[in-house]
């Protein structure tokens, strides 16, 4: 038999109506909420979500923002972000690593049709295929080199065609969690 000292639900001590960013709230919490205390957590999750790109965008220290650019899969998460900043956005782009579902590219191309917003697709300079060839298939401590070589570049080339002077201008890039290592300003100074 498998029982834990305590639940992580008994252990958190946040207010599940106002989360804070660095402890989630347990989804045992979450529903036990009423529907009326879900509404107001969802309203408060989106004006958090609001404040986070603010604050993003005062990073650029005095640098010209030339593009506010929506991170869009077409997952689930990436779908609801598009929702919620769509009116903020000046494009969406879409890393096509040649190993996702057409239908989900199609979707994504469709939404951003819909949504008025011009979609950036890109492909990363080395295919799935050509890596898996040349490395072998990626175990998980290779799962950040292969989200480097697939998505990372090409955020790099989304960048390189919205940011023409680096030194004056940026690119606000918006989207859900990031991976356990992202490139930081010092590396990229124009992100």
């Amino acid at each position: 038999m498998s029982e834990t000292l305590f639940e992580a639900s008994e252990a958190w001590e946040g207010d599940p109506l106002q989360p804070g960013l660095e402890d989630p709230t347990p989804w045992e919490i979450v529903a036990t909420l009423t529907r009326a205390e879900r509404e107001k957590r969802v309203e408060f999750l989106i004006d958090q979500a609001h404040e986070i790109h603010s604050d993003a965008t005062k990073l650029a220290e005095g640098k010209q923002i030339t593009a506010n650019v929506i991170l869009f899969s077409g997952g689930n998460d990436s779908t609801v972000l598009g929702h919620l900043f769509k009116d903020i956005a000046t494009h969406a782009a879409h890393a096509n690593t040649g190993i996702g579902i057409e239908a989900t590219r199609q979707f994504v191309r469709d939404t951003c049709t819909s949504w008025g917003l011009p979609l950036i697709e890109k492909h990363p300079p080395t295919s799935y295929r050509d890596l898996v060839i040349e490395r072998g298939f990626p175990g998980p401590a290779m799962h950040f080199k292969m989200y480097q070589r697939l998505k990372e570049r090409c955020l790099e080339q989304v960048r390189r065609d919205l940011v023409p002077n680096g030194r004056r201008q940026r690119v606000v890039f918006i989207a859900g969690p990031a991976p356990r290592r992202i490139s930081t300003p010092q590396r990229h100074p124009s992100l």
